[in-house]
């Protein structure tokens, strides 16, 4: 009888145990499916070319008004792992430097962007604002991506 109740224990632990994984990666699935971030890098330079360190970066959605903000590492280097995607307006300030705006920058589905930034030497009062739209190339993967509307979805 002894043998017969640990066998059925076994038995039983086995298919919890089994269930429980088919749950666990069952619904972090979902969550791959649902990737809607971007990646925005860059580094910060001076008029001579030589890297700015411990500069301010902000980025603000423009439509959300979300806001995130990193400094640049001693390599003039910044990362945004993981922004929502929309249109951001990006700003970079530094002691002796005029403040960098960038309006209307687009972060798709997926997008590995950089946006690197050359600061002009001046007053920390003057500001130099970028206009014109900067070239969205993706340069760190191939893979094209795309938002998508669940309401446009069958039963949606």
């Amino acid at each position: 009888m002894n043998k017969q109740f640990r066998n059925l224990l076994s038995t039983r632990w086995c298919t919890c145990f089994s269930l429980g994984l088919i749950l666990v990666f069952g619904s972090t699935m979902s969550m791959w499916a649902q990737y809607t971030t971007a990646r925005l890098s860059g580094i910060i330079t001076d008029p001579t070319g030589a890297v700015v360190a411990q500069a301010t970066i902000t980025v603000q959605d423009e439509g959300t008004g979300y806001t995130q903000a990193t400094k640049s590492e001693s390599a003039g280097q910044y990362l945004f792992p993981s922004l929502p995607v929309g249109t951001y307006r990006i700003t970079v300030a530094m002691a002796g430097y005029t403040q960098y705006v960038q309006k209307g920058f687009v972060l798709s589905v997926g997008q590995a962007a950089t946006q690197d930034v050359r600061l002009q030497v001046g007053r920390v009062d003057q500001q130099v604002v970028v206009t014109a739209d900067s070239s969205m190339v993706t340069t760190d993967s191939a893979t094209v991506g795309q938002l998508i509307d669940p309401s446009l979805l069958p039963g949606g």
